[in-house]
């Protein structure tokens, strides 16, 4: 009933050209994939064929959109907004269901290749925790900006080096991961992980974001920044603000999530860095600045990880202060290039480089202090 209501429903949207055709077809697929091929090869492993908390998401979501679309045509036919506005939304709308439905068939598919959690084995059971968690946001930054890329119609050679990158970059992070298995633990009390918590997921998503930045950002021409790139951005910068709080709230601080917390601070704010750089969006006194900060957080947490002192990488407030500031510059920075009227000012702009500059002044200087420190305590108790 699900499937048959929704299949009408696009339907009708691709008709009246709310909805590309990829789209439309993406969605097909999705949904004849799952009653003609997976339900019923779980049915004869004996698997529960039954809807899954991402499929239940799923469809409250469509029910949501697809609601939206349709007050906002209602809206349109009743003389309140332009139907171009309707149409570029539904675009966005429609893109996030498709992309979210395809997602959630991994859910489904995980159960028919993998063996269950109780048959493996303590190290079985950590590769399975980072092949979930760094196969299900693959697939969705792959779904996401291909989707994207042909909503958009992106360049073919642009869309083919993104999607190389995304895979390459999964890659290494997954190798990472499997390289640090043994900060798979939860600190307070010890105990080894046995699957990811909310705050290594926000902290995940952000690490695993910087293709899809990038792919966004150097597409600024055609893609829309006000409906697509500025609200990822914020999503991903308001994951940093949430994930340690939630750690320490929830009793959930692990020592994997300080090194990707810390390490998605560190790629994101640099590669953005140099792209609003070669846009002319921040200055070059700014640029040399927020890269040397980065250079020095990076080589103490390298330094700190083969010296195996651990409890040395902690995050100051001062430089938790610095990183706010710097993603809120940059969020402002691109509602300039919008002239949203006062808040993205150019004077306030300007006030705000120079405040968020001295603050990574300070946090520069107080990293080098406690770093210089940090080391002076290594080589002591070394002798």
């Amino acid at each position: 009933s699900d499937f048959a209501l929704f299949f009408f429903i696009y339907l009708s949207f691709y008709t009246l050209e709310l909805m590309p055709l990829v789209l439309f077809i993406l969605f097909l697929a999705r949904e004849l994939s799952m009653y003609l091929v997976i339900r019923p090869l779980s049915m004869v492993k004996n698997l529960d064929p039954g809807a899954k908390m991402p499929g239940k998401i799923k469809t409250a979501l469509q029910i949501t959109g697809s609601l939206l679309i349709l007050a906002m045509l209602i809206t349109n036919q009743l003389g309140f907004i332009p139907y171009n506005l309707v149409d570029s939304i539904s675009k966005y709308i429609l893109t996030l269901l498709v992309r979210v439905s395809v997602v959630s068939l991994f859910w489904y598919i995980k159960p028919l290749i993998l063996k269950p959690q109780a048959e493996l084995g303590k190290e079985e059971q950590l590769t399975k925790i980072i092949f979930n968690l760094v196969i299900s946001f693959f697939l969705f930054h792959l779904l996401s900006g291909s989707m994207i890329a042909l909503v958009f119609d992106i360049d073919f050679h642009l869309t083919a080096i993104f999607l190389l990158s995304v895979i390459l970059y999964h890659i290494f992070l997954l190798w990472g991961l499997n390289q640090l298995k043994d900060a798979f633990f939860n600190e307070e009390t010890k105990a080894t992980l046995t699957r990811v918590n909310l705050p290594i997921l926000l902290s995940f998503l952000r690490l695993s974001s910087l293709p899809t930045v990038l792919f966004l950002l150097l597409n600024l021409e055609k893609i829309p920044v006000l409906t697509i790139i500025l609200p990822v951005l914020v999503c991903i910068f308001l994951t940093d603000l949430f994930d340690g709080f939630l750690a320490r709230r929830l009793h959930q601080t692990t020592r994997i999530g300080r090194y990707i917390d810390s390490s998605s601070d560190y790629v994101n704010i640099l590669a953005i860095s140099f792209v609003y750089y070669f846009y002319h969006l921040i200055p070059t006194w700014f640029f040399i600045l927020i890269t040397g900060r980065l250079v020095i957080q990076g080589a103490g947490m390298i330094i700190f990880h083969f010296k195996k002192a651990h409890n040395n990488m902690i995050v100051t407030r001062l430089g938790k202060a610095a990183v706010f500031a710097t993603m809120t510059l940059y969020i402002l920075e691109l509602m300039e290039l919008l002239n949203i009227p006062i808040i993205a000012d150019i004077l306030v702009v300007s006030v705000l480089e120079y405040v968020t500059g001295l603050l990574v002044a300070l946090s520069a200087i107080d990293k080098f202090i406690f770093l210089k420190s940090a080391f002076q305590s290594i080589r002591r108790e070394k002798r």
